[in-house]
Order: C-alpha cells, then sequence, then structure tokens
C-alpha cells in the first residue's frame, strides 16, 4: 500500500487559467498577516499537514510539496494505491485539474481529496474523487489504512525559510484580516486531544468567531 500526499502545482502568484497573481504562495502575508502592512511576516514554508501525516501512517508515503504539473504526472505514473490533493478555496480549479490527472495516468489510484477546499458547497459533485479527508488528517488516514488511529503522534522535522527547525503551532485565530471568519475551517475542526510521540497530551484550541 503506497501513499501520495501532494499540494497543488505552480506556478503560484500568477494570472492563468488556474488562478491569479494576488494568489501567492505565502500563508502568512496571502492570508494570516497581510494587513499588518510592514509587519506582516514574509516566509515560505512546506505544506505541514502533509508531512504529519506521512510520519504518521505505516504505509509508504511520498509527499510531493509544490510541484510542476509535469512532476505531479511524473509521479503518479509510478503507481500509488492513494493520491491525496490537498488544497485551499482559491486553488479548486489546479485541484480539479490534478483529480483528472490521476484519472487519465493512474486511473487505479484512489484520489483522497483533503484541505480547507473540501468546504466548497457540492465539492463532492465538482472534483473526481474516491473519498473526502475533513477534519484531522492523521487519524483519518489511520482509518483508511486499517491502522490504529489512537496511536501517539510523531513530529517530523521540516526544514524551513530560516534553516531545520520543527515545527508545531498552535494558534487561536478569532477572525481573520479579511473579515472572513475562521477561512472557513469551522465545518472541519473539532476540539479533542493530540497526544504526541513524548507523551503529553495537547489540546486542540476551539475556535470561533
Amino acid at each position: 500500500m503506497k501513499v501520495l500526499l501532494s499540494s497543488v502545482f505552480g506556478p503560484y502568484g500568477v494570472d492563468d487559467a488556474y488562478g491569479r497573481k494576488e494568489n501567492i504562495m505565502e500563508l502568512f502575508h496571502n492570508q494570516v498577516t497581510r494587513e499588518q502592512g510592514l509587519f506582516s511576516l514574509r516566509f515560505n514554508h512546506p505544506s505541514f499537514g502533509l508531512y504529519f501525516i506521512a510520519e504518521n501512517i505505516h504505509a509508504p508515503a511520498t509527499v510531493l510539496d509544490f510541484p510542476t504539473e509535469k512532476r505531479f504526472i511524473k509521479e503518479i505514473r509510478k503507481g500509488y494505491d492513494y493520491v491525496g490533493i490537498s488544497f485551499i478555496l482559491p486553488n479548486f480549479a489546479k485541484a480539479r485539474r490534478m483529480a483528472e490527472l490521476v484519472r487519465e495516468h493512474a486511473p487505479s489510484s484512489r484520489i483522497v481529496l483533503g484541505g480547507h477546499g473540501t468546504s466548497i458547497p457540492g465539492i463532492e459533485n465538482r472534483i473526481e474523487h474516491d473519498h473526502i479527508c475533513r477534519g484531522e488528517g492523521v487519524r483519518w488516514f489511520r482509518r483508511l489504512l486499517g491502522e490504529d488511529p489512537d496511536r501517539p503522534f510523531e513530529h517530523p522535522i521540516l526544514p524551513s525559510a530560516f534553516g531545520r527547525a520543527t515545527h508545531f503551532q498552535i494558534r487561536s485565530i478569532r477572525i481573520c484580516a479579511a473579515s472572513l471568519p475562521l477561512l472557513a475551517m469551522t465545518p472541519i475542526l473539532d476540539p479533542q486531544n493530540i497526544t504526541m510521540a513524548f507523551g503529553r497530551s495537547l489540546p486542540l484550541v476551539e475556535m470561533t468567531t
């Protein structure tokens, strides 16, 4: 059983058939801190969630982060049992294209849609898929693969713009700078406890407007 987890393909921050130049690939400056002007955080980082899932399932997992369309096609042709596509709402068109590519180049692979984009109304009928992952992704994938969903989590060491560091960030956000409650996350968040590998229970913050 092999798993591929991918973010959406590039290029990013350009006007083309799949996006707009305003949708730059910076989480903070694009969404969270953009209204802070000179003090807005400017850096790129990996797709933490995909690496976290890959680290916490027993099945061999490959993370394809910020690929080109050509690179994505090359990878899916290797024959994965599951291809996970993570996307946010502005990247709907890219996710749909990637699902089409999986059906064309890897028809035996099963498609898993994940990320905030899965909160789009009627997404079940708008993008080809076999499964939709909503909520906390590690336990969801473990159940899909027949693994123990409740064993402790291992946190990967990930590179960032400032060298190598362990990233584990819990943020309590009441409302985003663009006045969009919870960045459309309300339907997929549940307060719960995450038990890390070192045995400490970390409560997830319930985010409300």
